[in-house]
């Protein structure tokens, strides 16, 4: 029987992660140490108490499928405490691995990364760039697949990497741009910049993200493989400025704020290869997104 775990499930990710394996009629399982957001079956468990938790571990050994989602995933805040980013993001991991060592029916282990291990890039980059990590969350998801790496060749673990571009969509933390952006032109407050506008990312539907790591999870000859989920979908901070600011008659005022540490200049992934072992095609737009938002 296959059981499916999805750490991080309360998160922003997560949640539409379960939401989208529900939708195959399979039996998931949330794992969180929140407990908003919670759809069916839900462990409310921290992953660093797992290595002294003996029920927890027994809880895990049932399952067969794993999407690793939890982690510390703000830029700024790892820059002023690093330590919450290696207890949470890579010990949490670590101790993770550790117990499902002994999982006899395991049989794929999704780690959700981040393109932040590549650093600011010159051009769209494909899965055999370097990795240059450029802040402490960077630095932590970087570790994150060194272990899980190490644990296929000590322990077989069925390791899948799946490296996430920057997402958007419904239930994104307030402080993040967009909901920022859509915050500020309601009226309640200014929107405070903190770049010059013209840093770039590859936005990617949150859906269509959740579909993708779906896929993955199930998918022949992926094992051991790295994959960027993303849209080739490259925009500015200074053009997603602009088109949130179309949809409101008077566009809120604009702070200009202290440059954030960490922060990449350029960010945008080549998705051919996640398009090739999947067929996974991004279907969102932000133009669209942006009018059901208004809407709502």
């Amino acid at each position: 029987m296959t059981r499916v775990l999805v750490t991080g499930s309360a998160g922003f990710i997560g949640r539409h992660v379960v939401a989208r394996l529900q939708s195959d009629g399979l039996d998931v399982t949330g794992l969180d140490r929140r407990t908003g957001h919670i759809s069916g079956d839900f462990i409310h468990k921290d992953l660093l108490d797992l290595r002294t938790d003996f029920q927890f571990q027994t809880q895990l050994k049932s399952f067969t499928h794993v999407i690793h989602l939890a982690a510390e995933a703000y830029v700024p805040t790892s820059v002023t405490h690093p330590d919450r980013y290696v207890q949470n993001n890579v010990i949490g991991t670590t101790n993770l691995i550790e117990a499902l060592t002994v999982a006899p029916h395991l049989r794929r282990f999704l780690l959700v990364s981040s393109c932040e291990v590549y650093g600011t890039t010159p051009a769209p980059v494909d899965e055999s760039a370097s990795p240059r990590p450029a802040s402490p969350y960077a630095a932590s998801k970087l570790s994150q697949e060194a272990f899980c790496q190490a644990a296929t060749q000590c322990y077989g673990l069925p390791l899948v990497t799946a490296r996430l571009f920057n997402n958007y969509g419904p239930g994104q933390q307030p402080d993040r741009l967009i909901p920022a952006l859509i915050r500020a032109c309601s009226g309640e407050t200014d929107f405070f910049l903190t770049s010059d506008g013209s840093q770039t990312r590859d936005w990617v539907y949150v859906q269509d993200t959740a579909d993708a790591l779906a896929r993955l999870l199930f998918a022949d000859d992926v094992q051991g493989e790295v994959y960027n989920v993303c849209a080739e979908n490259e925009v500015s901070v200074g053009d997603i400025c602009k088109l949130v600011f179309s949809h409101v008659d008077t566009p809120p005022k604009v702070v200009r704020a202290s440059a954030v540490e960490g922060h990449l200049r350029r960010s945008a992934g080549i998705g051919a290869k996640l398009r090739k072992a999947t067929g996974w095609r991004p279907s969102g737009s932000l133009d669209g997104y942006l009018e059901e938002a208004f809407k709502s």
